[in-house]
């Protein structure tokens, strides 16, 4: 009879070895897969949970406003202007600046974030002047950085944990105080009409 001979090839591994191999090195596998797990954890925890969002706000287009700022100025003038004394790009920079100081007043922001879930939890069971205080600590998330030399864009950085909510947030913010100077403007219109029909 003849004897049979087995060739083992190198490249070949035996599933039963590799178990093997496994089973008896599993406490250093568990310890190193542990340790692994944990400096992630960590690593992911001390990941800013902030996203800065930010927005451009460039001069708008006279040609919405152009008729308020042409009546404001008969009435404080008395006289009627003409159209080439009229700057648009100076009118458009000074409805931008008080676009601006209309948004760092704070009351728009506020009153929006005031209806922000995690904002409502965070303050609901507080004093009114408490409130005020954290409120006034989200301020901080909230940045107008102004144009540089020559140019007539701001900046708004705002940082927020959840994108999508910071954009409603700002989305809001701006609609609020784009409608509030509105009717500012209409208010200032009036006053003055009624001032010059008295005299």
């Amino acid at each position: 009879m003849k004897k049979k001979s087995f060739i083992v090839d190198q490249d070949e591994i035996h599933l039963i070895d590799l178990l093997q191999i496994i089973w008896e090195n599993k406490i250093k596998i568990f310890v190193i897969t542990i340790i692994s797990s944990l400096i992630g954890c960590g690593y992911y925890y001390q990941l800013p949970k902030d996203y800065l969002n930010s927005l451009n706000i460039n001069k708008i287009d006279i040609s919405e406003v152009s008729d308020f700022y042409l009546i404001t100025k008969m009435i404080n003038s008395k006289e009627l202007p003409q159209s080439n004394q009229i700057s648009n790009n100076l009118i458009s920079e000074k409805l931008l600046v008080r676009f601006i100081d209309e948004l760092k007043d704070y009351e728009e922001f506020f009153n929006i974030l005031k209806n922000i879930k995690k904002v409502k939890k965070n303050i609901k069971n507080l004093s009114i002047e408490n409130q005020e205080i954290e409120l006034f600590k989200y301020a901080n998330l909230l940045e107008i950085v102004q144009p540089k030399k020559n140019e007539n864009k701001y900046i708004i950085n705002f940082k927020w944990d959840d994108p999508d909510e910071a954009r409603k947030i700002l989305q809001n913010s701006l609609n609020l105080t784009h409608k509030n100077l509105k009717e500012l403007i209409l208010e200032n219109l009036k006053k003055s009409s009624e001032i010059e029909k008295k005299k």
